[in-house]
């Protein structure tokens, strides 16, 4: 399994985590934009958007679960060749790690 396919199957598996987690989350634009664009680049879009929290992202953080984001997955080390630092930053950014 390739590097990005291990990502996408990441993704797949926060969104389901997170439906099961996060009572009301439904994610509907997340996994349909990963169906659409795959895993990774559906993140790489995401980071890609300086400056905006989506719906998705604050649903998780009032639910306490920063981990479920694709911001978190893009800084863990494993994945972190297929992110630039402008999108890392970002995601720090966002998940207040600055």
């Amino acid at each position: 399994m390739t590097l990005e396919e291990e990502f996408d199957a990441e993704m797949h598996r926060i969104y389901e985590e997170a439906k099961r987690r996060c009572n009301g989350y439904r994610g509907t634009r997340f996994i349909r934009m990963i169906r659409e664009h795959g895993g990774l680049h559906t993140a790489l879009r995401l980071l890609d958007q300086s400056g905006v929290i989506h719906d998705g992202l604050a649903d998780l953080f009032t639910c306490g679960c920063l981990d479920l984001t694709a911001e978190h997955l893009a800084l863990e080390p494993r994945f972190s060749e297929l992110f630039d630092d402008a999108q890392k930053a970002e995601a720090k950014r966002r998940l207040g790690r600055e």
